[in-house]
């Protein structure tokens, strides 16, 4: 019988899990958190950017918090002719993308994992389990469960996408489209 190991990034506590499955899962999870993370700052700075422009500024005021609103927001942006209509139809599929990773995005970002290590040569699987919370005080445990294998696909698709969300931000930077924004701590 192998001895079990714990692994020091271990959240839960769970004797039946190998330590390099619960190393992958978080590594998977953690590279998933942050490229989703990018992609949403990146297109959040481009709409921001584009409302100090003269063609878009009508709609400054009303950059929201709300994804299903801050979807329409993008759409109201991409929509306007202005300096980012040579990029609006790439735009639009990027945010399209984006807002159909919502689901996945908010359980790998708030739900619990737990991971569940498979007899040697079957797949080990890592549960994610988030609460739903519904009017009236009701709510209901929403899981899903990634194969390890699934888990490191969705993160490298992750991965792929914000390099290309950057890229769209490159090239208007490396144009000159939008203003730029100044840092809180920029010295200038």
């Amino acid at each position: 019988m192998s001895k079990i190991r714990w692994s020091e990034f271990e959240i839960e506590a769970n004797p039946w899990a190998r330590k390099e499955d619960v190393e992958a899962a978080m590594l998977f999870r953690g590279v998933s958190i942050s490229a989703w993370a990018a992609i949403e700052t990146t297109l959040n700075e481009i709409a921001f950017r584009a409302s100090c422009d003269q063609a878009y500024i009508d709609v400054r005021d009303g950059f929201p918090y709300r994804l299903s609103e801050r979807l329409r927001y993008f759409d109201d942006v991409l929509n306007r002719a202005g300096p980012l209509t040579p990029y609006s139809n790439l735009a639009k599929r990027l945010v399209a993308r984006w807002a159909s990773g919502a689901t996945m995005r908010h359980i790998l970002a708030h739900g619990r994992m737990r991971v569940l290590s498979g007899p040697r040569g079957a797949p080990s699987r890592a549960t994610f389990t988030d609460l739903r919370p519904a009017p009236g005080g009701n709510g209901t445990l929403r899981t899903t469960m990634l194969t390890l294998q699934e888990l490191g696909a969705g993160a490298k698709r992750a991965a792929r996408f914000s390099r290309m969300v950057q890229r769209l931000a490159i090239q208007i930077d490396a144009r000159a489209l939008l203003p730029q924004l100044v840092s809180d701590d920029d010295p200038d």
